[in-house]
This record gives structure tokens, sequence and C-alpha cells, in this order.
């Protein structure tokens, strides 16, 4: 299942790319939604390999998710791959710079199933899908409206 939209954020590349990377404050929202959050390694900084784990309660069920960065290339490309019980996730963040002061920001969640259980969790959520994409869409939204206004 994938869900992927795109905004037109009016900032700089540099600004996005600080903003999406910003792993700090990822993991303070993850933490304020009450995600037990832990990174593997204690990089100063954001980059390919770092690791971070994570247990959470959804539909009443504890779950663990391990999320690694497979792709960092600054300042377009992101890709972070999540494993979970069944599913495999990928979350794919490019960065187009359209002028100096506007990027285009392309996020894609791609998820996987990789055992009965996970097909089943999959087959839930693609029956919710619209609804799914239309919250994934508007919290981007909300994402790069909250860039554009701290690039001002």
């Amino acid at each position: 299942m994938k869900l992927s939209t795109r905004e037109d954020i009016e900032a700089p590349i540099a600004t996005v790319w600080a903003a999406i990377t910003n792993a700090t404050e990822f993991e303070r929202m993850a933490k304020r939604k009450g995600i037990d959050l832990a990174r593997a390694a204690e990089p100063t900084e954001l980059g390919l390999g770092s690791c971070w784990t994570a247990s959470f309660e959804f539909h009443s069920l504890q779950r663990n998710l391990e999320t690694r960065v497979t792709r960092f290339e600054g300042p377009s490309h992101l890709h972070l791959l999540s494993r979970t019980g069944g599913i495999d996730g990928t979350v794919s963040a490019e960065l187009i710079a359209l002028s100096p002061k506007t990027t285009r920001l392309m996020l894609a969640v791609d998820l996987k199933p990789t055992s009965l259980s996970g097909r089943v969790m999959i087959q839930t959520l693609r029956l919710a899908k619209t609804s799914l994409t239309k919250r994934f869409k508007g919290r981007v939204h909300r994402f790069a409206k909250d860039i554009a206004k701290r690039a001002t």
C-alpha cells in the first residue's frame, strides 16, 4: 500500500532539508504521542545508518518498530526503512529546488506485508485508504506550512 503527496514550500531547499532531517524534533513529537522511542546509537546528527527502536500500542496490541536511514543525500534525498511484526515500510522524501526560495517536497510511504498477519493488517488499512490518504496529505501540508512560516 502506498501513500504519496507533494507540497511546494515557500522556503529555500536548505531550510526544508534542515527541517526534515531534524531527528530531535521528530523524537519529541513521537514521545508526546506516547511512543517509547530510543535511538540505537548516539550520533550527534542524522545520517546514513542512524537507527531507532520504538514501542507503541496499535489496535490494543503492543508493537515494536525498528527504523533505519538507508539513503541520506543532502539536500535532496532521504529514505527510511521500518520493520514491525509482519510489515516492512519505506519512507522516501525528495526535495527539488523550484527557485531559490521555493522547494518541492515529495513524500511517499510504502507498506509491504511480510507475513500473513501483515497481509491482514495491510488489507484493513486498504479499506480505510481514502481517509488515511486525506489525513496523510493534511499532516504533510501542515508540516510544509510550519516550515514556510519558520523561514519567513
